[in-house]
């Protein structure tokens, strides 16, 4: 009964999960777009014992000369330095994130 119970509950929370993920990309808004350069990149990588499957990310630092985390789905083509247009994101709860504005 026990397993039972901690399996449904595991399933239950990878669907809340996969849910939250999908809500993210279909019902978020651009709310701005901003100017930035690209400070670091990071291709990701595989798993390791050492480490954990990592998705590509890029730090950008915006005119004002905050750094932000940007969603990106590859860094290649991407050079520290270069000049990059971001998309602000709001979520239908108000939360914030970043996405590289397609050209």
């Amino acid at each position: 009964m026990g397993k039972t119970i901690a399996i449904g509950l595991f399933l239950l929370l990878l669907a809340v999960g996969v849910m939250f993920g999908v809500a993210r990309d279909l019902y978020s808004r651009e709310r701005a777009v901003l100017k930035g350069v690209v400070t670091e990149t990071d291709a990701g990588g595989a798993a390791s014992k050492a480490q954990p499957l990592r998705s590509p990310t890029m730090k950008v630092r915006l005119v004002d000369g905050s750094i932000i985390d940007v969603a990106v789905t590859q860094t290649s083509g991407i050079a520290v330095g270069q000049t990059v247009n971001v998309s602000e994101m709001v979520m239908p709860w108000g939360q914030i994130w970043y996405k590289l504005k397609s050209e």
